[in-house]
């Protein structure tokens, strides 16, 4: 289930089993943001994802960790032009405006 959010370029997510691999999240706790990436796998049941970072590394969340999920959304274009770059070995590609 996907609620709107203040921005037009992210949703909030309160169930984690809408994630696929290669979303681009970010995770707040208390309104900080901790961490941002991509999911690079997340478990059948959604209550565990890994998130991959600008640098490659990876860390495991689970839902009950107390985080507030946002996911960006991007256009086809956009998300086409992301996996081309991290094929061509930008893993921080993610982090651009696009």
């Amino acid at each position: 289930m996907k609620m709107r959010q203040s921005g037009p370029a992210s949703s909030q997510v309160s169930e984690w089993t809408s994630l696929q691999r290669g979303d681009i999240v970010t995770l707040l706790r208390h309104g900080v943001q901790c961490h941002m990436g991509t999911i690079d796998e997340r478990t059948e049941d959604g209550r565990m994802i890994w998130v991959t970072d600008a640098i490659g590394d990876r860390r495991l969340f689970h839902i009950e960790d107390d985080y507030e999920l946002l996911v960006m959304t991007l256009s086809a274009p956009a998300r086409e032009a992301l996996a081309a770059a991290g094929r061509a070995g930008h893993p921080g590609a993610f982090n651009r405006e696009v």
